[in-house]
């Protein structure tokens, strides 16, 4: 039988066909748990007791209930965040920022409703912007024809995604 040792087929046992599969489950270690499948050179040596980007403190905040959907990107000599707020009522998108990944500062919030919008009046969640993807990249921003291009969810209505649209952002 073939030995399945090429690192994407340890990551990514999906790629091999039913036998190898079997061979890999049998393996020391194997589905043991991401720790354990992730090549050593892709581990991170940071394993933080917190989250990085929380809630707000502040109850009339964008993100006073919840922060979610974080998307890291590089831009300059920072690393820029964005990430979704819940304040009880709908989405809405803001933005920290971190020299080395684990202390992030708010910056606040980039993407509000647009209560005169049937589109975007009770929720818009911005959730990806084009960049370099690669697993060794930075993670910088790419341009398409010099614009920076985004993507968003919006959802007629509070508290809900029910009948939502997805629009791209230039």
């Amino acid at each position: 039988m073939r030995d399945p040792k090429p690192a994407f087929r340890t990551v990514f046992p999906l790629a091999l066909n039913r036998r190898e599969f079997l061979y890999w489950l049998a393996l020391p270690g194997a589905g043991a748990g991401p720790e354990r499948a992730v090549p050593g050179d892709l581990q991170t040596p940071y394993k933080l007791n917190r989250l990085v980007v929380a809630a707000s403190k502040d109850k009339d905040s964008f993100d006073a209930q919840f922060a979610d959907a974080p998307f890291v990107f590089r831009h300059g000599r920072l690393f820029y965040l964005t990430y979704i707020g819940f304040d009880g009522q709908g989405y809405q998108t803001g933005l920290a920022s971190s020299a080395d990944l684990i202390h992030w500062k708010k910056e606040g919030l980039i993407i509000r409703r647009n209560p005169t919008s049937a589109v975007t009046r009770y929720n818009v969640a911005l959730t990806w912007i084009l960049r370099e993807n690669s697993v060794f990249s930075p993670g910088r921003l790419k341009k398409v024809r010099g614009r920076y291009l985004g993507a968003y969810h919006a959802y007629p209505r509070t508290r809900g995604r029910a009948g939502g649209y997805r629009a791209l952002l230039e």
